[in-house]
């Protein structure tokens, strides 16, 4: 009788755990699974800021920082110049940077642009953007 109601017992308890962590594990649901994630992640450029200038010849890290509301991915790093990508990056482990990128030569001022996009597991993204300025060192 006692290994009757055992087995019952773990039955019972095992139906019990299986409805109540349905949903995302903290109440929420409908009951039927587990909650789509549909948030996107923040992500926000915090090297080089926007209107900086920097100069060529320098070596800088890129760097953003980024989180979600359940697990990060990848941050990806796009630098341009005009229209032409100077550099396309995925950093997968935080802290999110490309490092040691060396400014090339500009006689004149030239704009560049970073954009950083972060991305969730469940394939959410967001982005920042900022524009910075490369100018010759001859030009401080």
């Amino acid at each position: 009788m006692r290994k009757y109601l055992a087995c019952l017992s773990l039955i019972l308890l095992t139906v019990v755990c299986t409805e109540s962590d349905r949903g995302d594990g903290n109440g929420n649901g409908d009951g039927s699974g587990p909650v789509e994630d549909v948030t996107a992640p923040n992500v926000n450029v915090t090297y080089p800021h926007e209107g900086q200038t920097v100069y060529s010849y320098d070596t800088i890290d890129l760097s953003a920082d980024a989180s979600d509301n359940t697990k990060m991915e990848k941050v990806n790093f796009l630098l341009q110049r005009i229209s032409t990508t100077e550099l396309d990056w995925d950093d997968y482990v935080a802290p999110y940077k490309y490092e040691k990128w060396n400014v090339p030569f500009e006689f004149y001022p030239c704009n560049y642009t970073l954009r950083a996009t972060a991305y969730d597991t469940a394939g959410n993204s967001a982005h920042d953007a900022v524009t910075f300025t490369v100018v010759w060192p001859g030009q401080k």
